[in-house]
């Protein structure tokens, strides 16, 4: 039975270019789903992970605040967080994905499960521009 549950949890994945990732607070460690492979050059385990961020190369630097804060600010018990950060592809290019993630307790600290989501250009576009027609104190779109 666990064999088939992987199996579906493999196929849901790729099926929607999505990354799974658990963080450990304590650790600074990241481990990642195996398919990384097809879509970022990334170890699937990566120690000292926000603390060599910018380092890698990875992550666009005008979206490394971003993905730091992420990372290392702990969203409020049962609550998901999100953020859309560019991750730099095999070809050498960078590309939007959204990071969501949820933390959960365990006995050796707490840890943020979650996933990173291919989305293309024209769809990050098309948010940001929903956003800038955002009133910033009701939060409803202006026409």
């Amino acid at each position: 039975m666990n064999k088939n549950k992987d199996d579906l949890f493999r196929s849901v994945i790729d099926l929607n270019d999505i990354i799974a990732f658990e963080y450990d607070y304590a650790k600074d460690e990241i481990r990642f789903s195996d398919n990384i492979d097809r879509y970022i050059p990334a170890l699937h385990t990566i120690s000292d992970f926000t603390g060599n961020l910018t380092g890698r190369g990875k992550i666009h630097t005008d979206d490394a605040k971003k993905a730091i804060s992420f990372f290392t600010l702990h969203p409020e018990e049962g609550k998901v967080k999100m953020e859309y950060v560019r991750f730099l592809d095999f070809s050498g290019e960078f590309f939007w994905y959204q990071l969501k993630g949820r933390v959960r307790r365990t006995d050796k600290g707490d840890v943020l499960y979650g996933t990173m989501t291919y989305i293309d250009d024209e769809s990050k576009n098309n948010s940001e521009e929903l956003e800038i027609n955002r009133d910033n104190l009701t939060h409803v779109y202006k026409s």
